[in-house]
């Protein structure tokens, strides 16, 4: 059986490393198999090769069209740190994302000749958190952020931009039901890699109920020192 998809590869949770936030990547790719799911699976390890030049193995399985499995983030990420311009330093966001990703995240890293380095663990009250993540709006011709649970960050006009008068929008991420759905998961998978990494002298506990100027100067104030 051969199966034809146009697939819009989306790799949220190490986009930051690898493009710019909105960076969209669309190919037409072709598998065949036995089975369509199969056929699905080859097509779509083709589409992520193409897009990042990693070679993905056979072996590694995709769930549904969107989400990759752990073993192709590791080759992504093993691959990217591999380029010249990572060598004096670099930063990931989104990921490790639990206990296992974090373990394997040090392995690729001492593979590639590199320390940890530096783990900021950004605390806030969870209410505040909450406010500032259903709170936020987006502008969807110039995407100027406002928030409009903070009297300094809200705009003038409601759900009007200042900048270019157009429409704000909430993220479907923001909502309410969301920040719950997501705070949960973050407890049950993520909380546990803090200890990890607290019992490796990497971990800094930042302060983040402050404005963004104060928790970008605890940040940099320790990066300075190391």
């Amino acid at each position: 059986m051969k199966k034809i998809i146009t697939t819009v590869i989306l790799l949220l949770a190490i986009v930051n490393i690898f493009a710019k936030s909105n960076d969209v990547v669309t190919l037409t790719c072709s598998g065949s198999a036995k089975t369509e799911a199969e056929a699905i699976n080859v097509a779509l390890r083709s589409a992520i090769e193409q897009t990042y030049g990693a070679f993905i193995s056979s072996n590694t399985r995709i769930i549904n069209d969107k989400l990759v499995k752990d073993e192709i983030t590791y080759q992504l990420i093993e691959d990217r740190l591999k380029k010249d311009d990572c060598k004096n330093g670099f930063i990931i966001d989104g990921f490790p994302r639990n206990l296992e990703q974090a373990i394997e995240y040090d392995k690729i890293l001492a593979k590639l000749g590199y320390d940890v380095g530096n783990v900021f663990l950004l605390n806030i009250d969870v209410k505040k958190l909450e406010k500032r993540i259903t709170g936020r709006r987006i502008c969807e011709d110039c995407q100027a952020i406002y928030n409009i649970n903070d009297e300094v960050k809200a705009p003038q006009v409601e759900s009007v931009c200042d900048k270019c008068g157009g429409k704000l929008y909430q993220r479907k991420d923001d909502n309410l039901e969301s920040f719950q759905t997501r705070f949960a998961m973050y407890q049950e998978k993520t909380e546990p890699i803090i200890e990890h990494y607290r019992k490796q002298n990497v971990l800094h506990e930042i302060d983040s109920n402050h404005e963004f100027d104060e928790v970008f100067r605890q940040i940099d104030e320790i990066i300075s020192k190391n």
